[in-house]
């Protein structure tokens, strides 16, 4: 009888949606990772190599929307959470498109066939993709910072060190937006 009761309340917390979330964040970053080898072998010249990449970024987009997929079910209605669910699914959609983004781009290189890129437009591309890993390596510290936050009821060294990061995604961000004006 006391197992029937206690059962339903454990039911209410539910599985942690933010552990499947940073591990979308890493698939997202894998993907981007993915990406700059396909960025490579276009400079490179190298389309057959571009072709199979670019396959291999689609594969890796996939795998972060059935991640994200159970993040989804994580976060239904019945669940409590430290943080509003309409906000974790929000926080979710730009995450998602960093995979969504690679695997467009990824794309559009591999139907390139006839371009021919000179030294100068080979070394931005190049740049911005640097400036990319740098960026998706400091929000994926970003988002481990979140769920650690998240898991450790708000202490407030985790949120000062969370806070410390925002910033410094979006001056990389800017310094993308730079490069990519000049191109």
């Amino acid at each position: 009888m006391v197992r029937d009761f206690i059962r339903p309340i454990f039911e209410i917390f539910g599985k942690s949606p933010f552990g499947p979330i940073y591990e979308h964040a890493l698939k997202g970053k894998e993907t981007v990772y993915a990406l700059k080898k396909v960025v490579d072998a276009w400079c490179e010249g190298d389309m057959e190599s571009v072709i199979k990449l670019a396959e291999e970024v689609s594969k890796l987009e996939h795998e972060a929307d059935i991640i994200k997929q159970k993040v989804r079910e994580r976060l239904h209605a019945a669940v409590l959470l430290p943080v509003d669910r309409n906000d974790a699914l929000e926080f979710l959609k730009p995450q998602d498109s960093i995979a969504d983004s690679a695997e467009r781009a990824a794309e559009l290189i591999s139907i390139k066939e006839d371009v021919v890129l000179n030294e100068n437009l080979k070394r931005m591309f190049r740049e911005m993709m640097e400036k990319t890993i740098e960026c998706i390596d400091v929000y994926e510290s970003l988002v481990k910072e979140l769920r650690d936050l998240l898991e450790s009821s708000f202490s407030k060294k985790v949120v000062a060190r969370t806070v410390e990061v925002v910033p410094k995604v979006e001056e990389i961000e800017h310094e993308i937006d730079v490069i990519e004006m000049e191109m």
